[in-house]
């Protein structure tokens, strides 16, 4: 019957708000080209190193206490306080090239967003006057 059929699809304008709604998503996104893209890699691999450099921490931090307890412990504890600095250092590094390369793309997927939604207005605008 007509009424179902109605009741089941949605209006003109659910749907044409819809395919905005993706169209302006995927301008977002597929704006980004490919030195975007690398910047994410990078950026992620810099993530994951400043996350996993925490739970080194922790196991330097222990191991040097319980190797204070052993015999001859300054030669281990001089070793571990090495890796534990060097660790802390890569870990500066990985934190600084993380929010630097996530804050670059962010600007510019907001740089597209905003260009996508002045397209979205400025479409609009036009087919009003018209």
């Amino acid at each position: 019957s007509p009424l179902n059929r109605n009741l089941r699809d949605p209006p003109k304008e659910q749907e044409h708000k819809e395919i905005t709604t993706t169209t302006i998503f995927f301008r977002m996104w597929f704006g980004l080209n490919r030195k975007e893209i690398s910047n994410i890699c990078i950026a992620s691999f810099a993530a994951a190193f400043a996350g996993i450099s925490k739970p080194v921490f922790g196991y330097c931090i222990i191991t040097i206490g319980v190797t204070y307890y052993q015999t001859n412990a300054k030669r281990t504890v001089g070793w571990y306080s090495i890796f534990f600095s060097s660790i802390g250092i890569l870990s500066l590094f990985a934190h600084t090239v993380q929010h630097y390369l996530f804050g670059v793309v962010g600007e510019k997927a907001m740089t597209n967003l905003r260009q996508a939604l002045f397209t979205g207005i400025t479409i609009t605008m036009s087919c009003k006057i018209h």
